[in-house]
């Protein structure tokens, strides 16, 4: 399964290590603070949830959050993007490669 990582936290340092550990766990960057984790096992998903989670504070400030949402391929293909969207584009066909 294919997972859209996001979320919303203040605190600089928090942001700057849950972007660094989603990389090295292999999930693409689309913007700031919205990831693609690519083809994720049960496991591999758990994994990462547990890694994440350590990095997170015990108490989220107002409106901090962090989600991972499951994702078919299809709508992955029929995402709508306006503004500048070169890159994400590259990157979706990126990421579509990797899971076909």
């Amino acid at each position: 399964m294919t997972y859209l990582i996001c979320y919303d936290i203040s605190e600089d340092k928090i942001r700057t290590r849950l972007a660094k550990r989603l990389e090295r766990a292999g999930c693409v960057r689309l913007q700031k603070s919205i990831f693609v984790a690519p083809d994720f096992d049960a496991r591999r998903l758990s994994m990462l949830r547990g890694a994440l989670l350590k990095m997170l504070p015990p108490q989220l400030g107002y409106g901090e959050s962090l989600l991972m949402i499951p994702i078919e391929r299809d709508n992955l293909t029929s995402i709508t993007l306006l503004g500048d969207t070169a890159q994400t584009e590259a990157l979706l066909k990126k990421v579509l490669f990797t899971i076909m």
